[in-house]
C-alpha cells in the first residue's frame, strides 16, 4: 500500500530515492502522454520494479511512437519533461510559458475554470469573445468541457 505508482514515477525516485521538483515534471510528462495515449502511461510497470526498469529502457521508443498524436507545440516540451537526466528537464515556469498554452482556445478553457469568481462584466465580455474562439476548440476539448 505504501508503494508509489511506478507508471508515473521519475527514475531518480525509483533508483536513488532522490526527489525534487524536476521529479514532478517527469511525472507531468508521463501524465501528459497518457492524455494522448488513451489514458495509458508510457511506463506500464504494474508495481514491478524490474518491469519499470525494462519500460524505462523503452521510454524513448514509446514516446517517439506516440508523438504523432501529441499536438505540435507540445511535442518538444514533453520530450524535455521525459528526459531521464533531471537536470535536463524543463522546469514548471518554463513549461507553463510554452506556445501550446498561448492558444486562444486553451485560454478560453482556462478562463472557464475560474469564471465563477468573476463579476458580471467580465463574464459578459468573456462569453461574447467565446463565440470567436469556439470554432478553434477541437471537439475533444469541447467534450471534456461538457463533462
Amino acid at each position: 500500500m505504501g508503494q508509489p505508482d511506478l507508471d508515473f514515477t521519475a527514475p531518480e525516485i525509483q533508483f536513488s530515492s532522490m526527489c525534487s521538483p524536476y521529479s514532478d515534471m517527469f511525472s507531468l510528462g508521463l501524465l501528459t502522454c497518457s492524455v494522448f495515449n488513451n489514458g495509458r502511461s508510457l511506463i506500464e510497470a504494474n508495481l514491478s520494479t524490474s518491469a519499470y526498469s525494462k519500460q524505462l529502457d523503452m521510454l524513448e521508443q514509446n514516446l517517439n511512437e506516440l508523438l504523432d498524436r501529441v499536438p505540435h507545440h507540445l511535442q518538444e516540451p514533453v520530450q524535455s519533461l521525459l528526459n531521464v537526466d533531471p537536470t535536463k528537464r524543463t522546469n514548471a515556469h518554463d513549461f507553463a510559458m510554452i506556445k501550446y498554452f498561448m492558444d486562444p482556445s486553451v485560454h478560453a478553457l482556462q478562463y472557464l475554470d475560474v469564471i465563477q469568481m468573476k463579476d458580471t462584466t467580465h463574464k459578459s465580455h468573456f462569453y461574447h469573445s467565446l463565440k470567436g474562439a469556439l470554432p478553434n476548440i477541437p471537439r475533444v476539448r469541447l467534450a471534456t468541457l461538457m463533462l
